[in-house]
């Protein structure tokens, strides 16, 4: 609604009249004459308010302030009852209204008795109104749907710094979205970046999907690929955060998208109870002054995450052995490894490098339309949208499991659960067009992701996994391995006593060679099946009888064979 309307607005009680320039108290027809009073600058009552517990009640207030500006606010029923509040309302957004007491608490009755027709909720949250999936309220308080909601938080919100939008949705689907094509990391995370939106409808909580690789690989591209899907780069977080800041954030991101950079901040116990807060949508119960459990946020959300570490080894960094739940929420993902880096396709690039500054520079210039267009698309949906996507999850669930074996990964199916909403978002954004992807690009990419998700499981950063090679290692090379005061071996695999087994470098090659060596002997100290050396030192110092005492890899006997 415009701030002003030569009609008069809908509900105007008896005895008020809007004009151009304010509004008018009337004289009591009865009277003997009398005009019209001048009460305040021109106001708008355009809806009444209230929130989903039929509390908050108030009006949502239009107007032209004398400044000129056209303000839209909501003013509390019980603040209207207060005219001192009224007043201070007004003028505070640049209002004129009359100094006499009588006409000020003239203008409060007439907001009190206007009651227009139209009622708007005020949602506490971002994201989904209600449970008919009609109204979305975006992260810049604008609403996409059937414009029946406000977002109107009781309590100070999140700066909105990089909720912004440049360039154009066809500008981003050319030079981006369409440049990731031939990239399945980058597909990935752009599906990624829009499954927040259909947790709620499908009745999911959130999760995350953990990007891992080396510095300078493109996993932070591939973050700011995601994000601009949303908005500008300046939405990207740290984990090196407080819990409460954390969850300020994610509250703020509810049936969004969150991205996380920099796992390797973050303290190791700090990581694991993220995984749960994050994907189960609850913070910590805090009391309030008086001693009682204040008034939580909630959320849903879909994280994305990068570091050079998995969360595996960061909870691993305090011996923390991975459970199933932390697993499934947080999905570590080798991302590089590939041809280029985390890129498969430079899409006709000089080089990887050249190939990251290019989408980052695309990314910084056009931002922030595809998430909007995308809800938007949502809330024209005439189908049973909870029943459709239930459906597509299993479907694209069965796709992503078909011909892997997930025999010794018990949790397996939960994950590629998890892959097939991200799939599922990116098939649909392709079909309201906002990709220009081809059909099944989103599916064949999560499908991709999740089979290099199952190597992944296999890769020995597990206790039991790390622990099996080394048990073969000592039976196989058992001759190999030099025993104190024994004439010298050849082809020397390592050294052994009555307690300890011991390997230099060459011989934890030989074990580990296909994997990260030091990501290996930092999994294992965390699991306890190294003793570890001083400080900071994965090798501890050898004992007196082995020459120079060389730094090694040292494993007691009776981690070997427990009782």
């Amino acid at each position: 609604m415009s701030c002003n309307s030569n009609q008069q607005p809908d509900g105007i009680p008896d005895g008020f009249e809007f004009r151009d320039d304010g509004i008018y108290s009337l004289p009591d027809p009865e009277s003997d004459g009398g005009s019209p009073q001048w009460l305040c600058s021109p106001l708008i009552v355009a809806a009444q308010t209230v929130d989903s517990n039929g509390g908050r009640c108030g009006k949502f207030i239009t107007g032209t302030a004398a400044t000129g500006v056209c303000h839209q606010f909501v003013m509390s029923s019980k603040d209207i009852y207060r005219v001192s509040k009224v007043v201070d309302q007004l003028v505070d957004k640049g209002f004129e209204i009359r100094k006499e007491k009588s006409m000020q608490e003239s203008v409060s009755k007439m907001l009190l008795d206007w009651k227009p027709e139209k009622t708007i909720l005020l949602s506490e949250k971002i994201g989904w109104s209600d449970e008919t999936f009609k109204t979305y309220l975006l992260a810049d308080g604008s609403v996409v749907g059937r414009k029946d909601a406000i977002y109107a938080p009781t309590r100070p919100v999140f700066s909105l710094k990089g909720v912004t939008s440049c360039g154009d949705l066809n500008s981003w689907k050319d030079t981006v979205s369409l440049r990731a094509v031939g990239n399945p990391v980058l597909i990935t995370a752009i599906s990624l970046a829009f499954a927040g939106p259909l947790l709620r409808i499908n009745g999911r909580n959130g999760f995350g999907i953990h990007f891992k690789g080396l510095s300078s690989t493109g996993k932070t591209t591939a973050l700011t690929v995601a994000t601009s899907v949303w908005g500008g780069g300046d939405l990207i977080r740290t984990w090196r955060t407080t819990s409460n800041a954390l969850e300020a954030t994610a509250a703020f991101a509810n049936d969004n998208f969150l991205p996380l950079d920099e796992l390797a901040e973050v303290r190791p116990g700090a990581a694991g109870e993220a995984c749960y807060m994050l994907a189960n949508g609850q913070p910590k119960i805090r009391a309030n002054s008086q001693g009682h459990a204040g008034k939580a946020s909630n959320w849903k959300t879909v994280v994305m995450s990068t570091g050079e570490i998995s969360m595996a080894e960061k909870l691993s960094e305090v011996g923390i052995n991975p459970k199933e739940g932390q697993i499934v929420r947080m999905i570590d993902l080798k991302a590089d490894g590939r041809a280029y880096g985390i890129f498969d396709n430079l899409d006709g690039a000089i080089d990887a490098a050249s190939f990251a500054k290019e989408l980052n520079e695309s990314a910084a210039r056009a931002c922030g339309h595809a998430g909007p267009a995308f809800v938007s698309k949502l809330t024209e949906l005439s189908e049973d949208i909870t029943t459709f996507l239930k459906h597509n999850v299993e479907v694209y669930t069965s796709l992503i499991l078909k011909g892997v074996d997930i025999s010794e990964i018990s949790f397996s199916p939960r994950v590629a659960e998890q892959f097939a909403i991200v799939a599922l978002a990116g098939e649909m954004a392709t079909r309201f067009g906002l990709t220009g992807w081809k059909e099944l690009t989103a599916i064949a990419a999560a499908s991709e992701m999740f089979r290099t998700w199952i190597v992944g499981q296999h890769n020995p950063l597990s206790r039991s996994e790390i622990l099996r090679r080394i048990q073969e290692a000592v039976v196989t090379y058992d001759a190999r391995l030099q025993e104190e005061g024994a004439s010298p071996v050849k082809n020397k695999f390592g050294w052994q006593d009555k307690s300890r087994v011991m390997f230099d470098d060459f011989g934890w090659s030989e074990i580990h060679g296909d994997l990260d060596l030091k990501a290996v002997a930092r999994a294992a100290r965390g699991f306890g099946l190294l003793t570890s050396g001083d400080g900071d030192n994965l090798k501890a110092k050898a004992p007196n009888w082995i020459p120079n005492r060389p730094r090694l890899y040292i494993v007691q006997r009776s981690v070997l064979t427990p009782t």
